[in-house]
């Protein structure tokens, strides 16, 4: 993966973007000034954008689940024992959502 600045026409440097190998995108970021916090699951800002995370197993959900929260994560739902998606849902120290969730 390469992480390059990415410019829009104003050529204003507000994008950070994580390339593949071969240049396509992966994902990428845009500066803005304010973001309220999301009021998950209803509210005036119920879901902006979020990431989620795959793990391949219930014991590295666990030891994610661990990491996220030592970094300030607030755990909004847990769905670690859901016999078809086992997920947690969490907002960061800013209010924002993500998941970590097991996958195939």
């Amino acid at each position: 993966m390469r992480v390059r600045p990415r410019r829009r026409r104003t050529d204003r440097p507000d994008w950070l973007a994580i390339n593949a190998p071969d240049g396509s995108w992966r994902i990428a970021f845009q500066q803005i000034d304010t973001s309220p916090e999301a009021t998950w699951p209803d509210g005036e800002h119920p879901q902006m954008a979020h990431l989620d995370s795959m793990v391949s197993t219930v014991a590295e959900l666990d030891e994610e689940h661990s990491r996220a929260m030592a970094l300030g994560a607030r755990l909004l739902r847990d769905l670690h024992d859901d016999p078809e998606e086992p997920i947690r849902i969490y907002a960061d120290p800013a209010g924002h959502l993500f998941c970590i969730f097991v996958g195939a």
